[in-house]
């Protein structure tokens, strides 16, 4: 399909299901390879809109898998979660991404093709940062945790299971680090040996507490939209999760330049990821002992 007639085709299909007049549609990321768009809408009235499309119809990815064991084979449970997730947030009145429902009062629109969620733009400024919104940034995540577990328990459907649910994510971070321990130098064999002393640790601790996580709390995925606050966006990953791993997330990554080309930006993450981490894992190490 032309890029053309691939917009026109969105263009229809939204204002088939969604009460929405769309004036301009921008192709944001994804690909018909991908098996996902995410679009950029403005409607006849000048505001902006988040669509994400997802094809019902390929074979799940291979990270997708990885991050999402949980999920069916129809992409359209997960997406619902998401919106469900976004619809609970929406109640505790936190600030994030509102949901715009269906002409027929649904969270997400389903074709036999496709699936869609549309979420509202978050206008603001993204985060470079500064010291005064990584106070902010901060703030917006110690608030999302403190958000009342027994009404997120009772979410009809219920809110998604996040990419750090405890029950998956960390037997995954634990078959992994075994599938490289014969591969490792000896210089690195303590600070393997830290990780998995970590993982099996929080493993051993069911009382941790489990909340709405957002899970790639970063200044790329934050926008300053008023002298006092930020906001979150990109809420993929949500859902139900640990507190104390969405806290590793953000002080992991928080202070990290959002302003860099797509390239730059992901070798300075793993970079990072891979400094910061080792110094983490010491500290958990020592915490857990």
């Amino acid at each position: 399909m032309s890029i053309m007639n691939k917009t026109a085709f969105f263009a229809a299909l939204l204002h088939e299901h969604y009460a929405l007049d769309v004036e301009d549609l921008k192709q944001l990321s994804g690909s018909d390879v991908e098996g996902y768009l995410v679009y950029k809408i403005q409607n006849v009235t000048g505001k902006h809109w988040i669509a994400r499309a997802y094809r019902r119809d390929r074979p799940m990815l291979d990270w997708f898998q990885y991050f999402y064991p949980w999920s069916t084979h129809d992409i359209t449970e997960w997406l619902l979660t998401r919106a469900t997730t976004l619809a609970s947030l929406e109640e505790h009145d936190y600030p994030a991404p509102r949901v715009l429902w269906t002409r027929n009062g649904q969270l997400i629109a389903r074709t036999d093709t496709w699936c869609i969620l549309i979420t509202t733009f978050i206008e603001g400024t993204v985060l470079q940062p500064t010291l005064e919104q990584l106070r902010l940034m901060g703030a917006a995540l110690g608030h999302l945790h403190t958000l009342s577990t027994d009404r997120v328990a009772l979410a009809q459907p219920p809110i998604g299971k996040s990419n750090w649910y405890p029950e998956y994510a960390l037997s995954n971070g634990l078959a992994h680090l075994a599938s490289i321990e014969h591969l490792l130098p000896v210089e690195w064999v303590s600070l393997h040996a830290a990780f998995r002393h970590t993982f099996e640790q929080i493993a051993a601790c069911p009382d941790l507490p489990m909340t709405i996580i957002h899970a790639d709390g970063w200044a790329a995925n934050a926008v300053q939209t008023k002298a006092d606050q930020v906001v979150f966006i990109d809420w993929d990953g949500s859902g139900s999760g640990l507190a104390i791993l969405d806290l590793e997330k953000l002080l992991l990554e928080c202070h990290l330049d959002s302003n860099l080309p797509p390239m730059e930006r992901r070798w300075t993450r793993l970079q990072n990821r891979w400094a910061v981490s080792s110094e983490i894992a010491r500290i958990a190490y020592s915490y857990f002992q």
